[in-house]
């Protein structure tokens, strides 16, 4: 799990005495770490933002004003790097420690998260990857943690004349950055192109291209953030059931691609421009603030109910799983529909009314089977639709949070039993409308 913020002065890890001396603690990173692991989760760790006591100006970003200069003082940052990779090393021990990644920086490449040039991000992380090396040679370092799949041969390139090491490539990409550029057609206004879902996968096998051809042509590559839409307001884009068909097509196209692919968020507490004012504001979680799951939270939990070994089939759109050794199978199928309209700022996208026509045909069949079948569109699981059709309440009561929970639970809409014809077939068929999607499980009786 990553996340920005691990140095910001609410945590308490850096400050100075009167004289300059720093002064280290660790005891809100410790309670964090703690807790991550405990749930057996890996830390993802970003070094950043800058410390106060050690920011070179003033330049501070979003409502929790994490300060975005480069330090003052790079001796006195690569000791704070120094002293945080040793507290985590005592703390969890070096064979832990060394099975984490540690990225430096949160895009550097944009203006509101570094204020200095892309030559003071390249000495940023050639003082921050030795820093860190200096601990133990064996964790693993990596950059330039850039939005919009940028930066990245430069940044291998000054890897290699700087003698820097670097273990992996680490980017952003959201299909309204990567795939939707920033025309300026005027100093007050941006027009937003969108290019489309496959746009994602195109500009990953651009980067791994250029890792290809740099010095270090075997590095692994990360995606630390990806999402539909950046903008806090889409709605349509983060929070209804075109975003759970998106994903899915995403990262089935990312499939044996990269080497993590990691959403960006799970929860819609998330609080750049200050809390969310309404249940569902187009933040980007898995789940809105109140805990209810988004349809796209249902992709990513139907995807973990999967069998891990695959029967390939020739549908982009399907994923037909077998349980190792027993009598179910699980499917989870999808209609992705692109919209032909794109609104960034709350409203609904216009998207083509197209249904697809699920036909799945089963031989060698020797018994019954049970089926049943999950649903997830704009009527079944879809918390925000829910919430649509209430009126949107600003605020919700606790009865009203239970109603959206309930009403974002994915139905079971088929239980029955199939019975193979004289060829030892089963054949069934439904129809998926604009953005659904369906798991199956089927059961040998």
């Amino acid at each position: 799990m990553r996340f920005h913020g691990i140095f910001h002065d609410w945590m308490g890890v850096y400050r100075e005495d009167r004289n300059g001396k720093p002064l280290y603690c660790f005891h809100n990173v410790e309670k964090v770490y703690d807790f991550l692991l405990e749930q057996g989760i890996k830390p993802f760790v970003e070094l950043g933002f800058m410390p106060r006591a050690l920011a070179s100006d003033d330049n501070r970003v979003f409502s929790y004003e994490a300060y975005t200069s480069p330090p003052k003082d790079y001796e006195k940052w690569a000791n704070l790097i120094t002293t945080f990779t040793s507290h985590l090393v005592e703390r969890y021990g070096r064979e832990e420690v060394a099975t984490w990644h540690f990225e430096v920086w949160n895009e550097p490449n944009l203006d509101g998260f570094w204020s200095g040039s892309q030559g003071e991000y390249f000495k940023l992380y050639s003082v921050s990857v030795r820093a860190v090396k200096a601990v133990d040679a064996r964790i693993r370092v990596g950059g330039p943690a850039t939005a919009k799949n940028e930066w990245v041969p430069e940044f291998l390139a000054h890897c290699h004349e700087d003698a820097a090491p670097v273990d992996f490539v680490s980017s952003h990409h959201y299909c309204c950055e990567s795939a939707l550029g920033w025309e300026v057609d005027s100093p007050e206004k941006f027009v937003r192109v969108y290019r489309g879902q496959p746009y994602m996968q195109e500009t990953v096998r651009r980067v791994k291209e250029q890792i290809s051809a740099s010095a270090f042509p075997e590095l692994p590559l990360h995606y630390t953030e990806w999402n539909v839409s950046p903008m806090h307001e889409d709605r349509f884009g983060k929070d209804s059931e075109l975003t759970a068909t998106f994903a899915l097509s995403t990262l089935r196209d990312m499939d044996g691609l990269l080497d993590s692919y990691s959403w960006w968020t799970i929860f819609d507490v998330f609080e750049e421009s200050g809390p969310g004012l309404r249940p569902f504001t187009g933040k980007y979680g898995l789940c809105n603030l109140h805990g209810i799951l988004k349809p796209v939270g249902h992709a990513f939990r139907f995807l973990s109910k999967l069998y891990p070994e695959e029967i390939v089939t020739e549908d982009g759109q399907l994923i037909v799983t077998r349980e190792p050794g027993g009598s179910r199978l699980r499917l989870l199928v999808w209609n992705h529909v692109e919209p032909t309209e794109v609104d960034f700022y709350g409203a609904d996208r216009a998207i083509p009314d197209e249904s697809r026509r699920v036909e799945i045909s089963l031989e060698g069949v020797t018994g019954s089977l049970r089926l049943r079948r999950w649903l997830v569109d704009r009527n079944h699981g879809n918390g925000f639709r829910a919430w649509q059709r209430a009126g949107e309440p600003a605020h919700l009561k606790p009865d009203q949070v239970e109603f959206l929970k309930a009403e974002a639970e994915a139905p079971c809409v088929e239980d029955c039993i199939l019975e193979p014809d004289a060829n030892q077939r089963v054949e069934m068929s439904f129809s998926l409308g604009p953005c659904a999607l369906s798991f199956i499980e089927l059961e040998m009786m």
